[in-house]
């Protein structure tokens, strides 16, 4: 379902805007950025791999623009980012940022969507995990919850694209 929402907010992107993902580990950052990417795309079988060793997975989207998919979360604050290119990404771009959290704060446009995932823990599943542990698969078509999604649109266009995805 969020990758639902995630194409409705993709309808009109374009290079510039940006998309800040945040959440615990499992939360469903990657697979929100994978229904936003596959839109943009035009291609709802895109391969979209999570960027966490790669730190920046790059698509080519009809028209010539290209997204960036970042995962910052191994990145100590003030960690050196130029050899990245965010600022020039940011500009030329159309940028999704997991873990940017204290990251890139200096480098954000004013206008921007700031995404929050949530996952209520079930009790149930955590205390047998913690009885025996086992090796698992995790399928993203598989509805583990209801997820709680928070969208915080900074700039008028972005209000408007949040409004229009959730009515």
């Amino acid at each position: 379902r969020s990758g639902l929402l995630a194409a409705r907010l993709a309808a009109g992107a374009a290079p510039g805007d940006t998309v800040l993902l945040s959440g615990p580990l499992g939360a469903g950052k990657t697979c929100f950025a994978r229904g936003f990417i596959r839109a943009v795309l035009g291609d709802p079988r895109a391969a979209v791999t999570s960027p966490t060793y790669l730190l920046d997975n790059t698509y080519e989207a009809p028209g010539g623009v290209t997204m960036h998919h970042m995962d910052l979360y191994r990145l100590k604050e003030g960690a050196d980012l130029s050899v990245l290119g965010i600022e020039d990404a940011i500009a030329g771009s159309i940028c999704l940022f997991e873990w940017a959290e204290g990251r890139i704060d200096d480098m954000l446009p004013a206008a921007r969507l700031e995404v929050r995932i949530e996952q209520p823990v079930d009790e149930e599943a955590e205390a047998a995990a913690e009885e025996e542990p086992s090796e698992f698969f995790v399928d993203d078509s598989v509805d583990v919850g209801t997820r709680h999604v928070t969208l915080r649109a900074y700039g008028d266009a972005w209000a408007e694209r949040v409004k229009a995805a959730v009515s």
